[in-house]
């Protein structure tokens, strides 16, 4: 399997992942955040990578992460 067709697949195990913490009420990850962020933009989703990233820097605005993230989001 080449790797772009895993991204469809990694999406999926996201949103079951997002359901799963959502019943149980669990807060979002950072690394999952960030991991969201990524499969989204891969499948160039904006308006999900956007929501993404506003709770991302609302959770964790200075972690060092969160400083990689802003450092991709302003390379694209």
């Amino acid at each position: 399997m080449k790797p772009q067709e895993n991204y469809p697949l990694a999406r999926q195990y996201y949103l079951n992942y997002l359901t799963a913490i959502a019943f149980l009420q669990l807060p979002h990850t950072l690394r999952v955040l960030f991991s969201g962020i990524q499969i989204e933009g891969y499948l160039q989703n904006v308006e999900h990578v956007e929501n993404l990233s506003l709770v991302l820097t609302t959770l964790y605005p200075t972690p060092p992460e969160f400083q990689t993230f802003q450092r991709l989001s302003n390379a694209n």
